[in-house]
Parts: structure tokens; sequence; C-alpha cells
């Protein structure tokens, strides 16, 4: 009684973290997956895979799936709730990784929880069949996805997946095994606000035959390399990982390996999102902090590791095999190589030649048109200097009004440059017509003889006269 009490208690603290923006969904999948199947196994002797089984916080408005999960099974967890009282947007949904199977792709439907999805991890999920079509497709409410290994090379088909998804910014693919898949037709048609697609190194089309608007009104997507949505590549040529002579939408999610006297000290800096409206604000459902995309590690984001109290802190730390710099008793991964990594520890051995360990240093940063400087530095007091490429104008979509059109001068505007004063597109803005709010009548007519109006404009002052025609005798 008292385990099961530690259990609880545990479960909704971190359904807590979950909806805080504190944890990382794939953490809380697991956790929560150890609680749910200690709820679910009780009185139960059989072998067979349990029917679903699920474990709602109604406070966080997280729920927790594990067994055969199938279409409705959402709504069955929930029958009890009440619908209204539930907003769009406000459901956090993880499916145990204690072996969940969803029977089919549409085994997260529901009929009347679709738009009250936001977020769904998988990890540790396994998907029936073969197909994983339209399995997200027209969730309008749902932001972010972690597939975890649920596409393995027994899926063929992943074609409308996320289709119609129009409040989705990210997705975690990383996990999944794509070697079979010949057809992603639509599979992100219109996702017009997704941002992050991350994959692995299992992530390949090469099979592909059919892949019709993959990415059509992605236009928020961004490759890892800064590759952004052109209207022109919507097809599976651009489903791969972008880096230099590698052009394409999606970004590498790469795995750190530690060895068990090592663990990790810092993460990298989490983004900060957007506000939330005030909709949001008043729903209290939305934080300013980004949950991770991912568990892996993208290009260019170092993390701190340690070696954990009880170890042999002497050992020579190395990753994938170059010798690592101890700075203030850690060691610092930084994943720009787009590979895993895979930390390992040897014996010091005193006798053995010295081998430069560098850290490295921006001691110049790069602007648009100038290149930065990178410094790497070994303890033996070696270094060497590396150029970091120039950043090149990134230009705002949104037009700069840079000189107010008037009733008697054109104006111009442009795009501008969102790290520096450079601009482009420069466009003129056609004058303004006259307001002639003001009338005076500066000449009566007469019986024979015409009279005259005078217009003045507000704005500038210029006039303009029209003829009162003269009325004539009566």
């Amino acid at each position: 009684m008292k385990a099961k009490f530690i259990k609880k208690a545990v479960a909704a603290t971190l359904a807590l973290a979950l909806a805080s923006g504190n944890l990382p969904l794939q953490f809380a999948s697991g956790l929560f997956g150890d609680y749910a199947v200690t709820a679910s196994a009780a009185g139960e002797g059989d072998e067979e895979r349990p029917e679903a089984v699920s474990k709602y916080n109604a406070e966080t408005h997280t729920l927790v799936l594990e067994g055969k999960v199938a279409y409705n099974t959402i709504a069955e967890a929930l029958k009890e709730c009440d619908t209204d009282e539930i907003a769009d947007g406000s459901v956090d949904v993880v499916v145990s990784e204690e072996g969940a199977v969803l029977t089919a792709a549409d085994a997260l439907r529901s009929d009347e929880f679709n738009d009250k999805i936001r977020s769904i991890d998988l990890t540790g999920a396994v998907l029936e069949g073969k197909s994983a079509r339209g399995m997200f497709s027209n969730f309008r409410k749902l932001k972010r996805v972690v597939l975890g290994n649920i596409i393995t090379k027994e899926i063929t088909d992943m074609s409308e997946m996320f289709s119609c998804c129009t409040s989705l910014k990210s997705i975690d693919l990383s996990g999944c095994d794509t070697n079979g898949v010949t057809e992603t037709v639509s599979m992100f048609n219109r996702c017009v606000k997704l941002e992050t697609v991350c994959v692995g190194s299992k992530w390949d089309l090469s099979k592909v035959e059919k892949s019709d608007s993959m990415f059509r009104s992605c236009l928020k997507i961004c490759g890892g390399n800064g590759t952004k949505y052109d209207p022109e590549q919507i097809e599976v040529a651009y489903a791969v990982i972008d880096k230099d002579g590698n052009t394409g939408y999606l970004t590498g999610a790469y795995s750190l390996k530690l060895p068990k006297d090592m663990t990790i000290v810092e993460e990298p800096v989490q983004e900060a999102d957007e506000k939330p409206s005030d909709e949001e604000k008043a729903d209290k459902k939305e934080t300013e902090e980004k949950v991770r995309v991912t568990v892996k590690y993208l290009k260019d984001e170092s993390v701190k590791i340690g070696f954990k109290e009880d170890a042999d802190k002497t050992q020579v730390v190395r990753a994938n095999g170059r010798k690592l710099a101890c700075v203030e008793d850690t060691y610092i991964v930084t994943f720009a190589d787009e590979r895993d990594v895979e930390i390992t520890l040897e014996e010091f051995d005193p006798e053995a030649p010295h081998e430069h360990a560098y850290v490295e240093e921006i001691t110049k940063e790069p602007t648009c048109t100038e290149e930065g400087e990178k410094t790497y530095t070994c303890e033996c007091g070696d270094s060497y200097t590396e150029a970091i490429p120039a950043l090149g104008h990134e230009f705002s979509v949104e037009w700069t009004t840079d000189i107010e059109p008037t009733c008697t001068k054109t104006g111009s505007k442009s795009h501008h440059c969102t790290r520096c004063d450079e601009k482009t597109d420069v466009t003129e803005i056609p004058v303004r017509d006259h307001s002639r709010a003001k009338a005076e009548i500066t000449k009566e007519p007469t019986c024979t003889e015409e009279g005259e109006k005078t217009y003045t404009c507000t704005v500038c002052g210029e006039t303009k006269t029209e003829l009162i025609p003269a009325p004539g005798h009566q």
C-alpha cells in the first residue's frame, strides 16, 4: 500500500512538471509508465497483452495510456470528464513505454477529443500493421509530437501522416527507421506552423516512389542548417538532413552514449517560446518555456558531462576517440560533426606522450558581412584559430516603411536585415490622395454669375476650386 501511494505521488509530481514545461515528454512517459503498469497489473495473471488502461490527471490534463490502444480509446479514458471543461489544445497524451500497442494508424483518434489534444509522446510504443497513413491528420490543436521508435522498417506508407495539423510546431522522428517507406504523399501538407522536424541515423527515404505535396504549405519549416521553405521544393528530395552540400528541411538529432562512471551535468539551454495569448494565459495551460523537441541533441548544441562522485576522475575522457579537455571538473561535448557521440574512458598513463585536448572559445563574433574567429587552446599552451563564416543577411519577410508618402511626395519601403541596417527590395510607395475634408464657399453665386467653392487638403494645405453654377432669375 505504501509503495502504491509513493508511486501515485511521483506520478502527480511528474504530471505537474510536464505541464510546466520543465520535463521533456519522453522522461514523463517512462516514469508515468511504471505507475500505469502497477495500476493495471493488479489481479492479472495471464501473459496476454492487457487492454488499454489509463491514468488521467485532471489538474494538468495529462493522460497516460498503455496496453492496446484503439480508435476512441482516449474518449473512453476521458468519458467521465466534462468535455466542455477540457479546453481545446489542453490535453497531453503520453503512451506508456511499457509495451503499449497502437492497433492501427488511427488508434489515437477520438470523435470528441481530437481538437483537445496538445501534445503526444509515443516513446516505446508499437504500431501494428504496415501503414501510418493519416495517423495525426486534422489534429488541428496538436503542437508537439514525439514518435520514439514507432516507425520501423516494416512501415511502407506515411502519406498524410500529419496533414492539416495547422498548429503543429515540432516533430521528433529521431528514433524512426524509414528504410521500408515507399509513400509520403502530403505527409506534412498544410502544416503551416511547423518549424522543426528532427530525424536520426535510421532516416532513409531512398525507396520512396510517391511524395506529391509532401511539404506543401509548410511555410515556417526550417532545416538544421538554415534552409527555409521553397514552394517549388515540396517533395521527397528535401526530406533530408539540412547540412552543407545536402539541402533539406530536416534537422539532425544525435544521441549521447555515456559510460557508467559519467553523468550529464548541464543540458543545452532551452529556447524561450513565444508568449501565450490572453486566451492561453486565462486557460493556464500554456507555458513560456519550450519543451525540448527531442532527448537527443541538435547540431551545434553543447552538453556538459562529468564524473560521478565515486568514479576514478583520473581517467582519460574521449568523444568518438578524440580526447576531451577538462574545464572546472566538466567536459564539453559539442554535436558539430552531425553524428552520434559515444564517450569512452581509458586509464591514465603518465608515460604516454602528450596529446592535445583543445577548449574552444569564440574570440570574435561573426557579423552579416565579416567573418568571426574561434580560438582553440590546449592546457599545454598550444592554440590555433579557425574562421567562423560570415552570417549573411537575413531579411525580414515583413515590409518596413522607410519614408512615409505624402500628398505630394512618394514614399518607400523595403525588407530590413534582422541583424544589421542593410535593406533590400526598396520599393516606391505612391503618393497619397489629398484629404479634401475642408470646403469653403469663397465666392457666392448670383443670378447671372457663377460662384466658387474651395477645397483645402487637411494634410498638405493644397487647394482645389470648384464652380458653383449661377442659379438664374427666380
